[in-house]
């Protein structure tokens, strides 16, 4: 019955996390998936989710409606844009965590092209590197690749303006706020200005995965940059995730907003969105949506607070890291978020794997936030053996 499939491999990632955890080398470091875990390696979960899971109301818990909770929505909303958006132009949509919202967004605009005069498939410019999934959600597009870094591992500004220029009527995946994954490395916010002008002159639609807000530097900081595309471009979306700025991973809580020109077509778009949810999901969990309810109405200041400690604390373990390491590693002292690029070749990449159960991704993608107190000398003293 089945005789045309075959055997894929499992994710990079998750099989990289397997690896690990069968290595018996007591020195063994994970560097790999992209989790914050606190200096001792410990699972971290932020005290106010676990008062908020402690105060969850637990006599009902029913289907609700396939858009998701809208008193979580209205929540998200304003704390990604603030207090200057039109509600009445926002389309929202709860999301079974920010690769759904990518998922989401993905599958309405195929529909959209399907249904519409044009039968082409829908062209994404997407940045390379990016994060691995990006290019399995995407698949069904026509996929325009571009280097994100130049050749001195710089933001590569002129190349996204050039790529708008080259692909009008296309969309542009951006990664949202001052983070990068899995570069660090990101626009400035008088770069996004202009990129929103030409996007504009060129009709491209700007989609921004935004999976990290408050890990750059603030909420308040990071969010400049989404409020800046939402006001200036005249199509945009954005994907939202709690995974690891509220330590909801495996509860999967994320959401996607669309700017519209007005009720009539917000509508339009939030009942495609819960006809997709009806016939995959069915219905979405509303559990973590309950959860952050009460975190934004009874400890929104503790968790800003806590937030801003994982922050800095993420930056403290790259600038520890990078401190004792050759010259050539000194571009990613600039960089922000959990996320940094190496530059070591596969095969470095491999020894540091097989000799020195040194576990990162393929491409050197190092996760600053998994490094423990005891990884750091240990860390330094065997990538400077395999350069």
């Amino acid at each position: 019955m089945f005789e045309s499939l075959q055997k894929l491999q499992i994710d990079p990632i998750f099989a990289l996390m397997q690896q690990y955890e069968r290595d018996e080398n007591p020195q063994k470091v994970n560097v790999g998936i992209g989790i914050y875990r606190d200096i001792k390696g410990k699972p971290f979960v932020f005290d106010c989710i676990k008062k908020a899971i402690g105060c969850v109301r637990n006599n009902n818990f029913e289907y609700e409606s396939m858009g998701g909770n809208q008193q979580f929505l209205a929540h998200t909303a304003k704390l990604f844009l603030g207090e200057d958006f039109d509600s009445e132009k926002l389309s929202l949509q709860q999301a079974c965590g920010g690769t759904h919202a990518c998922r989401l967004f993905a599958d309405l605009y195929l529909r959209n092209n399907i249904l519409g005069s044009v039968k082409n498939k829908p062209k994404i410019l997407l940045s390379t590197p990016s994060w691995g999934n990006h290019f399995g959600i995407f698949k069904d597009f026509e996929v325009v690749k571009f280097s994100h870094l130049d050749e001195n591992k710089a933001f590569n500004f002129s190349e996204y303006l050039a790529q708008v220029q080259a692909h009008p009527n296309s969309v542009l995946l951006l990664h949202g706020g001052r983070t990068h994954n899995p570069t660090g490395e990101n626009f400035t916010l008088s770069q996004l200005e202009i990129l929103a002008e030409k996007c504009n002159e060129n009709q491209v639609f700007v989609f921004v995965d935004f999976a990290y807000l408050g890990l750059g530097k603030s909420i308040l900081e990071d969010r400049k940059y989404l409020q800046i595309l939402y006001k200036k471009c005249v199509q945009m979306a954005f994907g939202v995730s709690f995974s690891k700025n509220a330590s909801l991973y495996k509860q999967r809580l994320g959401a996607l907003f669309i700017k519209t020109n007005g009720v009539n077509e917000k509508e339009i778009l939030e009942s495609n969105q819960q006809n997709l949810i009806r016939e995959s999901l069915s219905n979405l969990p509303i559990y973590p949506a309950e959860v952050m309810n009460i975190v934004f109405e009874n400890f929104y200041e503790d968790w800003v607070s806590e937030l801003g400690l994982v922050c800095a604390d993420i930056a403290l373990r790259r600038k520890r890291l990078l401190g004792p390491l050759p010259a050539r590693f000194s571009y990613l002292k600039n960089g922000q978020g959990m996320f940094g690029l190496l530059g070591l070749s596969q095969a470095q990449v491999l020894e540091l794997r097989e000799v020195y159960s040194i576990y990162m991704m393929a491409d050197s993608r190092i996760n600053f936030a998994g490094v423990r107190e005891q990884d750091f000398d240990y860390l330094v003293h065997n990538i400077k053996k395999v350069l």
